[in-house]
């Protein structure tokens, strides 16, 4: 049985005696699979690297707005909430879904944010979050 491994890098090289041997990477400058291609372990192997490669960090925004929506305490939001918060949520990652969390400086996040509402109800229009990382960290 022959499988299609997208992404699946071979490289052929020479040793010294002058034989050539393959090497096989997960993807181009990803990690060599030690498995004998062709067999199960070798696509085990391959498909384990990929899941790795695009797994989201954790310590990020976007990570812990994600583990908040696989919540029990999410799931019990009402459809309405769940749409607004959603709303909220692609803006948050938009502008700063790549930032660790751990790093941000809570009381400034929500002084700005705070300011940013207190002028939006004075002049009526929506609130710009700009680009509210800018002033959130040291």
């Amino acid at each position: 049985m022959e499988v299609d491994l997208k992404g699946l890098y071979k490289r052929p090289i020479r040793n010294a005696a002058g034989d050539i041997k393959i090497y096989y990477y997960a993807w181009r400058g990803g990690p060599r699979l030690n498995s004998e291609p062709g067999t199960i372990e070798f696509v085990n192997e391959f498909q384990e690297h990929q899941k790795r490669r695009f797994a989201k960090p954790k310590d990020t925004i976007s990570g812990l707005i994600l583990e908040y929506k696989q919540s029990p305490d999410y799931r019990k939001l009402a459809a309405i909430t769940k749409r607004d918060h959603e709303a909220m949520f692609e803006r948050i990652v938009m502008l700063c879904g790549i930032c660790r969390w751990m790093r941000l400086k809570i009381g400034r996040c929500v002084a700005s944010l705070l300011r940013s509402a207190i002028r939006s109800k004075a002049t009526g229009r929506p609130i710009d979050f700009g680009n509210p990382c800018a002033g959130c960290f040291q």
